[in-house]
């Protein structure tokens, strides 16, 4: 967190943090995705932070197309959220800058059973077809020699927050879920357990999970 103050300085310094608003021209209003990105804002969550006289105001949001739509907008001065995503966007030629990663690989296969092969034709739920959880899965399950079929991954969901419902609620029995919904939905049904760490690619420890952008 303290990395992250840090950049903001020299956010400050370099760009001045534009903001089309000018009734917004005081603060500087970082958006962030719920899930882990938040921690990486965390202290800055009860208002009371001001950098170069700016207070910072905390945003947060459930999808990424929400934030994409802050950053396209730019009513963003700061915001984090998927690397693909912030990628997508990059590919569009929208106008922000990459400032660093700032949570790395925290999602794992959860479910009823405990391998893969105990699936079946079992659905697995996840959030965002398309997104780094969903690359992720699908990766891991070719690698394995389980490749599903289409009709096996499920993305009805519209946020972890649905997703970890579905489970709890026993409508769903298999998700791929990240940190720390991975511990709420443990901790409150003692029938789910951890299928398989996603997180480990070609060997290497984790991956870059959450961008950090800025309008320049």
């Amino acid at each position: 967190m303290k990395q992250f103050l840090c950049l903001l300085c020299v956010l400050l310094l370099t760009t001045g943090c534009n903001n089309t608003n000018n009734s917004k021209e005081d603060t500087i209003d970082v958006y962030a995705l719920r899930g882990p990105s938040v921690l990486t804002v965390a202290q800055f969550l009860e208002g009371n932070t001001y950098v170069d006289g700016k207070k910072i105001e905390v945003r947060i949001l459930d999808s990424p197309q929400q934030i994409q739509a802050a950053i396209i907008k730019k009513e963003a001065d700061i915001a984090l959220l998927p690397l693909i995503s912030a990628a997508n966007l990059y590919n569009k030629q929208i106008d922000y800058k990459l400032l660093g990663c700032s949570v790395w690989g925290s999602i794992y296969l959860i479910g009823r059973v405990d391998s893969i092969q105990k699936l079946g034709n079992e659905s697995v739920y996840m959030f965002g077809k398309e997104t780094t959880p969903s690359i992720l899965a699908e990766n891991y399950f070719q690698k394995n020699g389980f490749p599903l079929g289409i009709t096996n991954y499920n993305y009805s969901v519209e946020s972890p927050q649905e997703l970890t419902g579905l489970l709890l609620s026993r409508r769903a029995n298999a998700a791929i879920l990240s940190e720390p919904f991975i511990s709420v939905a443990l901790r409150q049904d003692p029938s789910l357990s951890v299928i398989a760490d996603l997180n480990q690619l070609n060997g290497e420890e984790g991956f870059p999970q959450t961008a950090i952008v800025i309008n320049p």
